[in-house]
């Protein structure tokens, strides 16, 4: 909860300044390391299946 908080903070901060590019910058950033994270965990569950 406490990093949403911290995110959420530099998020109001980038939009107070108006800078747009490093608002997108950030989202776009951690959507991308979430995909990651993600793809990372269904390739590991993925090879686990074997029928030998």
């Amino acid at each position: 909860m406490k990093r949403y908080q911290t995110f959420k903070l530099f998020q109001l901060r980038e939009i107070a300044q108006h800078n747009l590019p490093g608002i997108i910058t950030k989202v776009m950033t951690m959507l991308f390391f979430s995909w990651g994270i993600a793809a990372v965990e269904m390739m590991k569950h993925k090879n686990n299946r074997s029928h030998y």
